[in-house]
């Protein structure tokens, strides 16, 4: 999300003061990994896409989801599961992202505050106008599925894809 600020900020300072100039952007992070679960020896007699798993796969993408929304600062709202080919769970969700950018440049204004400073600290608490507040929609999918590459050891794979664009 930092360098979508920045993104922002070089766009608004080469646009100078017309808001016009800024396009819509769009913003994507794919990311996937593994974990071991298990010996294949201690998990043989579950079967694929046993209940149990499916519901483990099910808490680990929510777990995922929760961490993200703690980072971001935002609430994902989920918009539908569903079985993959793989024996594992695919989960969607959306959510509306608000990023304040700071201007790059300052607008003049009469400067009334000189000579008093508890006038100048109500301007700065106060004063929003050096900020430029972009509204973004996403999509953020989670999938979890077995992952059986390993010869002794059973896994699961983890894929994230995130997608915002204002």
């Amino acid at each position: 999300m930092e360098a979508q600020i920045l993104y922002l900020h070089v766009k608004l300072q080469t646009a100078k003061s017309k808001m016009i100039n800024v396009n819509p952007v769009a913003f994507a992070f794919d990311g996937e990994y593994s974990t071991v679960i298990g010996n294949k020896s201690d998990i043989q007699g579950e079967q694929k896409g046993s209940e149990a798993r499916t519901v483990n796969m099910r808490q680990d993408a929510c777990n995922i989801v929760r961490e993200l929304s703690e980072a971001l600062g935002t609430v994902f709202n989920p918009m539908g599961s569903f079985p993959n080919e793989f024996g594992g769970i695919i989960m969607r969700f959306s959510c509306v992202v608000v990023v304040n950018v700071p201007l790059p440049f300052a607008q003049s204004k009469p400067n009334d505050t000189l000579h008093d400073p508890d006038a100048a600290k109500d301007a700065e608490q106060n004063d929003d106008s050096d900020v430029f507040v972009k509204r973004m929609v996403g999509e953020l999918e989670v999938t979890v599925h077995p992952d059986n590459t390993h010869k002794l050891f059973v896994g699961q794979r983890y894929v994230i894809q995130f997608r915002l664009i204002g």
